[in-house]
């Protein structure tokens, strides 16, 4: 799951190339559909809750979730990474927001920009003195992805100076750009704003500790987090638009079937501790944050990552089996 907004790490990303030839360009595209089977199964392996509470509705606009605890009460909108417009449905959230007394988006994490400036000119960040993208990644294996990015709108060779992990954290980072797709949150936040109602983030996290770990990792592990992305950038380029077109009918189903359930930052959690800690803190804070607003008798909007709400041990099933009745929108 995507769990953090890594804010000026354009400071050190390569640049995005227009779609490579010959990828449609999505502005342009059809309406969403049905898409071929799934691919890259790696990916897209994962444990996903059965709990009642994950259940399939049918309505205009995207998925919102009651939270309840006797009369006290919180609703939570799950969201995806990126749509192609945001002429999204947005009239159930608006009848939330008027009675909204604040909206608690995704956790975020910043960089310190002197911080990441010295990582950069100090070489951490690029491969070793002498050697690509290429050579680290092994024989055949640049060969075997550099399709699967330019098929998901990437350039290939703009990466070709990064060691591989930070190849990975770029290449998600970029796709939503390059692909242009917007996060439906700007969306949220003006509607908000319209409304006077205060936004905030769960938490914010120090951007620089986790791309200093990730530039750190053994090569192997490396190696074994940009495969991950690739399998993950095939099948956002198969899925998105069946994804997209469930979560503006609030299709929990299909947002369960074309949802990505494993990405780089899956494999980073499970290659260094310190990432992995900063992934189980994202569900933790959120979980709390939802009991501090119940608690505190605050009728708060949550905005969240749908995979982080229906994810086996996600936040809606931790609540439910907290004790907290959790129920889809009538």
């Amino acid at each position: 799951m995507s769990w953090i907004l890594l804010l000026g790490l354009a400071l050190i990303a390569a640049p995005v190339a227009s779609l490579a030839p010959g990828v449609p360009n999505p502005a342009s595209a059809a309406a969403p559909g049905p898409v071929a089977g799934p691919v890259g199964a790696d990916a897209n392996a994962g444990s996903w809750s059965v709990d009642p509470v994950v259940i399939s509705v049918s309505h205009v606009g995207p998925p919102l979730w009651r939270i309840s605890s006797g009369t006290d009460e919180v609703w939570v909108l799950g969201v995806i990474g990126g749509v192609r417009s945001q002429d999204w449905d947005s009239r159930r959230l608006e009848r939330v927001l008027a009675t909204s007394s604040d909206v608690v988006t995704q956790p975020v994490g910043r960089v310190d920009m002197l911080g990441m400036a010295a990582m950069q000119f100090g070489g951490k960040l690029d491969s070793p003195r002498g050697a690509v993208l290429p050579d680290l990644l092994g024989p055949g294996v640049w060969a075997r992805t550099a399709p699967v990015w330019s098929a998901a709108g990437l350039s290939p060779e703009a990466y070709r100076r990064r060691r591989p992990g930070i190849a990975a954290i770029l290449g998600q980072f970029d796709h939503d750009e390059a692909n242009h797709l917007q996060d439906p949150e700007d969306r949220i936040r003006r509607l908000a704003a319209q409304r006077h109602v205060p936004v905030r983030p769960v938490a914010v996290y120090p951007a620089n500790v986790v791309v200093r770990a990730t530039a750190a990792l053994p090569q192997d592990k490396a190696v074994a987090c940009y495969l991950a992305e690739t399998e993950a950038l095939e099948f956002q380029t198969a899925h998105h638009a069946a994804l997209e077109a469930a979560w503006r009918t609030s299709d929990v189903t299909g947002l369960r079937a074309h949802e990505l359930r494993r990405d780089v930052w899956d494999c980073l959690s499970d290659a260094d501790p310190v990432i992995g800690s900063f992934m189980t803190r994202t569900v933790d804070d959120s979980v709390q944050r939802i009991r501090d607003a119940l608690a505190q008798h605050r009728h708060a909007l949550f905005v969240l990552g749908v995979g982080s709400l229906v994810l086996s041990n996600g936040v809606l099933g931790r609540l439910a089996a907290a004790g907290y009745r959790v129920d889809s929108p009538d």
